[in-house]
This record gives structure tokens, C-alpha cells and sequence, in this order.
């Protein structure tokens, strides 16, 4: 059952990744520039 678990959260990370890449596209150009400007502080 231990394989099962880890596919699990595997599953939930990328859904979880996939939700926050969808809120990302879904900004405007110049709210995609604030973002990338502080990821690099």
C-alpha cells in the first residue's frame, strides 16, 4: 500500500501545481512581470 501513497501525493502535487499554472495564465502581462520581478529578489 506504501506505492499507493506516494502516487497519491504525487497526483495531489501536480493538480496542485496545474491550479497554480492556471492562475498564472490567467493574470494580466504586466501582473506576470510583478510576479517574475519577485522571484528574483
Amino acid at each position: 500500500m506504501g506505492n499507493i501513497a506516494g502516487y497519491r501525493k504525487a497526483w495531489i502535487d501536480a493538480e496542485s501545481y496545474l491550479s497554480r499554472l492556471d492562475e498564472y495564465d490567467s493574470k494580466s502581462d504586466e501582473a506576470k512581470e510583478i510576479v517574475i520581478s519577485q522571484q528574483e529578489i
